[in-house]
């Protein structure tokens, strides 16, 4: 499955407290905001109305990076992309210990993205996913000509099966851009369990050095409060990122929180029907 993401532009806005800061987004040359929106949230909106709020609302503060999938809400969420050229092409959700060596075979998907960046289809190419480290490492151990890398980061990813320690080094080693996602755990569980509030889960995937914390933002309220954290961010400080992952550690160790690592509710039917498996919902978690 290949996921595509926005970047979007629009003139400064005078008001709503200032913009969202921009990042580099890798050795690309490119400037993204700190704060991304995600699209399967989007997707879920109480209305298209409400969803076009959102994303206008989002554009006039500053934030120029909106994330997609085909997969999200049966096509969909993709339905609004109406483009002609997508900024980034990923392969999404690469969490299945043979991916790489499927995506990396002749004919693969590794080819196709190479292919639609030479013909002018895409700008950036890289690749989502959400379940072990190990995977992605595998993937970088090709040595393709990856733009972006897509991967899990919060307070408690730092204490189990963590990308935060094992993959985004290596990224920004490379000049990949790192792009961080369920920064709450994918649907809160960081939140409804008590092991860090909105605010400060927000600030702790800010602060790390990624290009982009794509948020997974339902309604107006929801984009209020991140956009409240991302105008004027400022990092917080190495002894600030290590109190919080103390705070969080024995909630983390077990991966309870982080269920996209541990179960298959977070996985989607189309990959697990391409790998021979029954949808998630037919299997106890």
């Amino acid at each position: 499955m290949l996921g595509a993401t926005g970047l979007a532009g629009r003139g400064q806005s005078g008001g709503g407290g200032g913009e969202v800061p921009k990042r580099p987004l890798g050795r690309t040359g490119v400037q993204v905001s700190a704060l991304g929106i995600g699209g399967f949230h989007l997707g879920s909106a109480d209305s298209d109305a409400e969803a076009d709020r959102i994303v206008n609302e989002a554009l006039d503060a500053g934030v120029n990076f909106f994330d997609n999938a085909w997969e999200y809400h049966k096509g969909l969420s993709e339905e609004r992309l109406q483009t002609d050229r997508i900024d980034v092409w990923q392969i999404h959700e690469v969490i299945y210990e043979n991916d790489p060596d499927l995506i990396f075979a002749p004919n693969g998907a590794a080819e196709a993205l190479m292919q639609a960046k030479q013909q002018g289809k895409v700008r950036f190419v890289g690749f989502t996913g959400h379940k072990d480290p190990s995977i992605h490492l595998k993937m970088l151990s090709h040595n393709f000509p990856f733009d972006t890398v897509q991967m899990p980061l919060n307070c408690v990813d730092a204490t189990f099966r963590s990308f935060e320690t094992q993959v985004l080094p290596e990224l920004n080693r490379r000049g990949i851009a790192p792009l961080g996602m369920k920064s709450l755990g994918g649907s809160g569980e960081l939140v409804r369990e008590g092991a860090v509030v909105v605010t400060l889960g927000l600030r702790y995937a800010m602060s790390l050095p990624v290009a982009v914390t794509i948020s997974g933002i339902d309604s107006l309220d929801v984009l209020h409060q991140n956009l409240e954290v991302a105008r004027g961010f400022q990092p917080l400080s190495a002894a600030e990122m290590q109190t919080i992952r103390d705070a969080s550690r024995f909630d983390a160790s077990d991966g309870h929180l982080e269920l996209f690592k541990t179960t298959k509710k977070y996985d989607g039917d189309l990959g697990r029907e391409q790998h021979g498996f029954p949808p998630a919902a037919e299997l106890p978690l």
